[in-house]
Formats: structure tokens, sequence, C-alpha cells
């Protein structure tokens, strides 16, 4: 069986992102809004998405698609229903939601937006690097991902009247979010491609941090 390598500055990182998610949160519920957690507000998911990246594989040269969708299967969909399912079921027993609308969603793969996200940057990037494992596919597929995701956040500004009554589209409830947040997910691209490439040239950066701090001399 291997192990995977632990890393202590990712565990690190995990645990400060994620009092940030508490604390930011904890604002929305028991404050006046964010009245200050909007300072982290811009970093701290994003951070998640860059950590995913760099974790994503070891060598992009060797990227099985089929592989990497049977973990997300495994890792992320099958603990999302659970979770939600959970979730759910007081919200809609004791009549506090739209038990419908709540259904709909979950399927929909929409009722928890940032682990849905992740599960759909894992699956995109495992098949364009299965198709052409190269920096230059990282690069341009991110800047054309990124750039589909914006105009699908500004298309929500002003949608159509067929999409926002359609039940299957448009959540009353969740307002922003695509199915399967693909919008949500394709913005925060640009990070998870960032921890991708930081993986890849670490070696190259140490390097050069060991001979600019003059530790080869």
């Amino acid at each position: 069986m291997t192990r995977t390598k632990r890393y202590d500055w990712v565990d690190f990182m995990r645990g400060i992102m994620m009092f940030l998610v508490v604390l930011y949160h904890s604002e929305v519920y028991y404050g006046s809004g964010h009245s200050w957690s909007w300072i982290f507000e811009p970093f701290f998911l994003s951070g998640f998405f860059f950590i995913s990246g760099y974790l994503f594989t070891r060598d992009i040269t060797k990227v099985d698609f089929m592989s990497k969708l049977k973990q997300v299967f495994r890792a992320i969909i099958v603990p999302y229903f659970i979770f939600v399912i959970v979730m759910a079921f007081p919200k809609i027993v004791l009549g506090h939601s739209n038990a419908q609308q709540i259904l709909i969603d979950i399927v929909m793969l929409r009722a928890s937006w940032f682990v849905i996200a992740i599960a759909v940057m894992q699956l995109l990037y495992a098949a364009i690097l299965y198709i052409r494992p190269s920096v230059p596919s990282i690069v341009v597929s991110t800047a054309f991902m990124f750039l589909i995701g914006y105009a699908f956040v500004l298309m929500y500004r002003d949608c159509q009247q067929w999409w926002v009554e359609n039940l299957w589209l448009y959540s009353n409830d969740l307002p922003n979010r695509l199915p399967a947040c693909l919008n949500l997910a394709l913005v925060q691209s640009p990070f998870f491609a960032l921890g991708i490439l930081f993986k890849y040239f670490e070696g190259s950066i140490l390097n050069m941090s060991f001979v600019v701090g003059g530790v080869n001399r």
C-alpha cells in the first residue's frame, strides 16, 4: 500500500483557511453581514483550489482520466450526496425550505458548491492532461475556462425568463450557481492551475531560491 506524502506547509495552510471559513460564515450567521470578513474573502477559498491543484498529480504526463474519475466519484461525489441529504432532511421536515427545490439542487450538484467545484476542476484538468500533457495546454485551457466562467457570472445578472422559470437550470435558493456549479468552478480555474504549475516547477523554484539566498556558494 502506497502512503501519501504529507506536506507540513499544506496542512498548516489548510488549517488557516479552515479557520477563516468558520470565521467568515460565523459573521454571516451571528453578525451583521460581512462587515470585516471581506478582507480575506478573495483568497481563503481560492487557497483551497491552489492546494487541490498542487496535490492533483505528481507528474502531469501520467494523468489517467478514468482513474481520476473513479477517485473523484469515491472521494467527493459520494460524500457530497451523503452530506447534503443529511443536512437537507431537517430543513424539509421542519418546512423551512422548498423541498422540491432542495432535492433538485442536490441532484443538479449545486447544494454544496465548493466540493463540487473541486470535483469539476479535477475532472477537467484530468481530461486536459490526458489529451495533451503539457504546460502550454494548462495555461491556454485555464485562460479559456476562466473567460467562460466569467461570462456565465455576468450572464446570471440578466437571465432570460425561460431560464429563471426552469428549476433544473435555475435555483431560487441558490441563484448564482449553474448545474454542477460549473460557473463557480471555471472562475476558480486559475488558482487550481497555479497549484499544478507550482508543483511542476517546484524543484526549479526551490533551487533558484537557494542560489539567490547564497546556499550554493
